[in-house]
């Protein structure tokens, strides 16, 4: 299971890169990458379609925090390439847990 700390690790390690379908509501890419060097939360992304499967089979949930202290949650999948694993990021938002 994907960790907090493994997703700080591959954000610091610079194996974070934004979708083509990326939306950011609000926050720049940079903003996102940011949060998930701030990771204090991670899950399965468990949301289903109308028939019960689940929509992202490869996502995750993630939760921080910008350098301004701005909580954001951060929705990517997971990709497994040959050098390692790649987090590409779809959607990014400010939250108020």
């Amino acid at each position: 299971m994907l960790s907090p700390a493994d997703v700080r690790a591959l954000a610091d390690g610079g194996h974070v890169y934004a979708a083509t379908t990326y939306h950011g509501h609000g926050l720049r890419f940079p903003d996102a990458v940011a949060a998930l060097r701030r990771c204090n939360r991670v899950s399965r992304d468990l949301r289903t379609d109308a028939s019960g499967n689940i929509r992202h089979p490869e996502g995750f949930v993630a939760f921080g925090k910008t350098p301004i202290g701005q909580k954001v949650r951060v929705d990517f999948n997971l990709i497994e390439e040959t050098d390692g694993l790649t987090v590409l990021v779809v959607t990014a938002f400010r939250v108020n847990e």
